[in-house]
């Protein structure tokens, strides 16, 4: 069988191939009342934080299993979730189109995704 894809380091690799293909369960679009805009800012910022300090430890796994590189890759979503224009975004959905947080974390994702098919860069 022969595999394609993109190439995230250069190289050449030998060993079991194993196929990665996240489940995608949507999200619920759930809207919210305008008292709860503030605890859904609240929920968004916690699952910020939750999310950064994460992806920071398994990136310090990586490193030292894969090396800085490999780990370079969850630095790059730490970074992503830093975004000022994304976090924006996301934060104007839950105040201007009453979303719960997860909800317009999901939306501005896929937002952000049709842009990047759509540029032919991603």
């Amino acid at each position: 069988m022969i595999a394609t894809g993109t190439m995230i380091a250069p190289g050449i690799a030998c060993g079991p191939a194993m196929v990665w293909a996240p489940a995608r369960e949507p999200v619920s679009r759930r809207e919210i009342s305008s008292a709860s805009i503030p605890i859904e800012k609240q929920r968004l910022d916690h699952a910020l934080r939750r999310a950064r300090r994460e992806l920071e430890e398994i990136a310090l796994r990586v490193e030292i299993t894969a090396g800085k590189s490999a780990a370079d890759i969850f630095r790059a979503h730490e970074a992503m979730l830093e975004d000022g224009s994304f976090n924006a975004a996301i934060r104007k959905r839950i105040e201007e189109e009453h979303l719960a947080a997860e909800s317009a974390v999901s939306v501005t994702v896929e937002e952000y995704c049709q842009r990047f098919a759509a540029s032919g860069n991603g």
